[in-house]
């Protein structure tokens, strides 16, 4: 005889409690058990729905019963917002950012386009509070806590992720190594940790990044061509598991190979779950990861926003005609 499902040992135990139970109410010994057990395997019913239709009738166990917690297979969705008002920041007492606001919810994809200067590394290197950057007001909250004045651990604890533009340089320290203690710094109990899950799951994203398996024993970027810098970003942006993810020109000095290889690892991550938001210079990337939202930026603030037509317009005629319509 076969359940339609297997039991959790909490299950079982509970199972075992009330046939116990049973045994001393009187009511429920004219229930034959095994019409109601071809009942379960006919209509696939949840095993609190079971429980709840074959006990109705004494009232005491349908009472207990009541209070177990419904079955579901829908998983909730934990929906982020990463929300940027009036943002100012400073470099080297040189204004940039100029009460910039930005708004982007989980499961949409932003890009940000514009001229050089116009502040769009700024503003990444802001969020993930780079140390020479001076925020002078403004917020930037991720679901409601505000992450300036955080440090850098504090933020990426927090969900937010950072690919940089130029993903520095650490001898001594492997991949491998550092990946796995960045996981682990974010555990509650880092004794959980499981190396064979750990290598299982590194190496199979890996692979889909086109990363030879020799590269875990290599130092942290050293040595490593522009592509293979940004493909190690990607792979520890997918071994991180970030809830808001910033690109900060990814793109750059990409060929059309590598490029296509990055894209399809950062499309693998988009989800409900996560957002986006992609920094470029080039629509060509834009080919690759569409976005939802295309936002051109001009002298540290946001000045017009569309689809991603705009970013074909702007791919076509320059910035010229932006500078145009702002001093019209």
């Amino acid at each position: 005889m076969v359940w339609s499902k297997r039991l959790t040992w909490t299950e079982l135990h509970l199972v075992i409690v009330l046939i116990l139970l049973l045994m001393h109410i009187l009511s429920v010994l004219n229930l034959v058990l095994s019409p109601t057990y071809r009942y379960v395997k006919k209509h696939y019913l949840p095993l609190n729905q079971f429980y709840r239709k074959v006990f109705l009738s004494p009232g005491l166990i349908y009472h207990f019963m009541a209070r177990l917690p419904p079955t579901t297979n829908k998983q909730h969705l934990n929906v982020s917002t990463l929300k940027v008002q009036n943002l100012s920041v400073n470099i080297e007492d040189k204004s940039i950012l100029n009460d910039f606001s930005l708004e982007i919810p989980s499961g949409e994809v932003h890009a940000i386009m514009g001229p050089n200067g116009s502040g769009k590394s700024t503003l990444s290197k802001a969020l993930a509070a780079h140390p020479s950057y001076e925020v002078l007001g403004g917020t930037a909250e991720l679901d409601g806590k505000d992450l300036i004045g955080l440090e850098p651990d504090e933020i990426s604890r927090a969900g937010l992720f950072l690919a940089f533009q130029y993903p520095i340089e650490v001898p001594g320290v492997t991949i491998a190594n550092f990946i796995r203690a960045a996981i682990q710094a974010r555990m509650e109990d880092s004794k959980a940790f499981k190396a064979v899950d750990y290598y299982k799951d590194l190496y199979k994203k890996m692979d889909e990044l086109g990363i030879d398996r020799k590269f875990t024993a290599r130092a942290l970027n050293d040595g490593f061509s522009g592509g293979e810098k940004k493909r190690c970003e990607i792979l520890q942006m997918a071994m991180l598991d970030p809830r808001f993810c910033i690109l900060d020109e990814t793109d750059s000095g990409l060929d059309i190979d590598a490029l296509r290889v990055v894209s399809e690892g950062v499309n693998s991550m988009r989800s409900e779950n996560r957002g986006f938001l992609v920094i470029t210079h080039y629509q060509r990337l834009l080919d690759y990861i569409v976005p939802d939202k295309v936002h051109v930026m001009w002298e540290g603030k946001i000045v017009r926003s569309g689809d991603k037509e705009l970013a074909k317009e702007l791919e076509s005629k320059g910035y010229d005609w932006i500078k145009e319509e702002l001093a019209a």
